[in-house]
């Protein structure tokens, strides 16, 4: 066999190989882009559940202030306008959620949805206790439980 002849077979071989290992690369390069994708969506829809669970958990605590205003109302009527007093065990919906009353104006509350596994949202009002209808004077979402009302924002 000549030279000639020998160089056209190996040109001819790693036009092969060449195709070959192109094929390759584009085939992994558009797999590692679908699940990509695929994996974003799907934590993009753990965000909108967790966005979900916030709302209703946002919603047992204004429940709760309410409860605890109720409570707190029917404390001022008895004559007891320095009322302090704690309820952690209130049953909303699905959901569970609690509140503590301090000097008869401040109100913390905690609520937790089922689903979170015990992540919960947490809530301060101040309360105006010379109005009857005891409005809310100031609200401030908490980031835990033992954080305060920043009086000095209301």
């Amino acid at each position: 066999m000549s030279i000639k002849n020998q160089k056209s077979l190996v040109l001819r071989n790693s036009k092969g190989f060449i195709a070959l290992f192109s094929v390759i690369i584009i085939s992994f390069t558009l797999l590692l882009m679908t699940v990509t994708l695929n994996f974003s969506n799907l934590f993009g829809r753990f965000n909108i559940l967790d966005s979900e669970f916030k709302e209703q958990s946002g919603e047992f605590a204004y429940a709760c202030i309410e409860t605890a205003r109720f409570v707190l109302a029917g404390k001022i009527l008895d004559g007891d306008t320095s009322f302090s007093g704690t309820n952690p065990d209130v049953s909303v919906g699905n959901g569970t959620c609690g509140y503590e009353i301090s000097n008869g104006e401040i109100i913390k509350t905690w609520a937790e949805v089922p689903e979170t596994n015990g992540a919960s949202t947490y809530y301060a009002v101040r309360i105006d206790t010379d109005d009857s209808g005891l409005p809310v004077d100031c609200f401030q979402e908490l980031l835990t439980e033992d954080d305060d009302l920043d009086l000095s924002t209301c």
